[in-house]
């Protein structure tokens, strides 16, 4: 089964106002968590194996995404089924969404990294298991 992880950055740093959207938008609920790693962030689980994710691009005076500095918040499509569907929804209906990177996962084959340049995904790297 192939696995899709996507980073959208969000433009936009009002973390309540941004889950509000998406809650509305995706019909579903956000609970908010904290830890060391991550910072305090939002987390919707779809399944037991899928996700969405909130929360902030800087944590512990670190960049998650340094390249973009412009999304203070970063939201995380982890595992869904229609991740690629999901992120065309979120990004046509909120506009301070944006998306940044896709990896793809099919396990014990490969795994690529796409950046979205220009609103297309150009592959970035590219990883064959042996």
């Amino acid at each position: 089964m192939i696995k899709n992880f996507i980073v959208l950055g969000v433009k936009t740093n009002n973390i309540d106002e941004v889950t509000n959207d998406l809650e509305e938008l995706l019909q579903i609920k956000f609970t908010k968590h904290e830890s060391s790693y991550w910072g305090i962030y939002n987390l919707a689980m779809i399944s037991n194996s899928a996700d969405i994710k909130l929360g902030y691009n800087y944590v512990d005076e670190d960049w998650r995404e340094e390249e973009h500095k412009d999304c203070p918040l970063l939201l995380e499509l982890n595992n869904l089924q229609q991740s690629e569907e999901t992120m065309n929804v979120i990004c046509r209906k909120l506009p301070y969404v944006i998306p940044l990177t896709i990896t793809v996962i099919e396990p014990n084959i490969s795994s690529r990294k796409y950046k979205f340049i220009d609103g297309e995904a150009k592959l970035v790297y590219e990883h064959f298991f042996r």
